[in-house]
């Protein structure tokens, strides 16, 4: 009767043991599942913030716009200057689809991203002066040919918007250029994070493994 008591006590603290290891053993893999869980979040967050900032390339649009503008001012000048000599290449038809075209370019570096990247940049007011001058000192859209006076004033409202763009394509290409580098030691960073985020997984998969195995071998040993 001793004997049987004690074999059942024996096996219930047995039983207890195992059902303890059992649960500690649940509280590590749940623990696991969770830093595996965070680990993976983070590393897709970091990965989204690179894509994105990839993606959102405003300032590269900016340059495009800026120099854009400015060629299309020096051909409107240009093309103004050919018309004043009577040079028979250029018409004045001509000169009022280079007009409308630089209009258009001044349009687009004045409205979305551009005109925020603008203002960033301290230089949407100077920009606007220039801009409200030059409309202002010819209304032309009407396409109707332009005499001698009007040619001359066209022309010298077109030096200081252009000296403007000159101004502001070498300071968008300046800010490029420091934003760059920033940009891509912020990459730089957050790639090293992914990379400490991924190898933590690993990490944290090969201890849960050598764990796991380690408690089956326990369980198959007999008692």
């Amino acid at each position: 009767m001793t004997t049987e008591l004690t074999s059942r006590a024996s096996t219930a603290m047995k039983s207890e043991q195992r059902g303890a290891s059992y649960r500690r053993l649940y509280s590590y893999v749940a623990a696991v599942i969770f830093a595996f869980l965070l680990l993976l979040i983070y590393a897709l967050i970091q990965l989204v913030n690179i894509q994105e900032e990839v993606r959102d390339d405003i300032g590269g649009g900016m340059l495009w716009a800026t120099t854009q503008a400015q060629h299309e001012g020096l051909r409107l000048k240009a093309e103004v200057l050919l018309v004043q000599t009577g040079d028979d290449r250029v018409s004045g038809d001509d000169v009022f689809n280079r007009y409308e075209i630089f209009l258009s370019r001044l349009t687009l570096l004045l409205t979305g991203p551009q005109k925020r990247y603008l203002t960033d940049l301290g230089e949407l007011d100077e920009l606007l002066r220039v801009v409200s001058r030059f409309e202002t000192a010819l209304p032309w859209d009407d396409g109707r040919m332009l005499d001698v006076v009007e040619l001359k004033r066209l022309h010298a409202a077109l030096i200081p918007i252009v000296g403007q763009l000159q101004v502001l394509s070498n300071r968008v290409l300046l800010a490029e250029r420091e934003h760059e580098g920033t940009r891509r030691d912020d990459h730089a960073r957050a790639l090293f994070k992914v990379i400490a985020a991924v190898l933590g997984i690993l990490i944290s998969s090969a201890y849960f493994s050598w764990y796991l195995l380690r408690d089956v071998h326990r369980a198959q040993r007999p008692d």
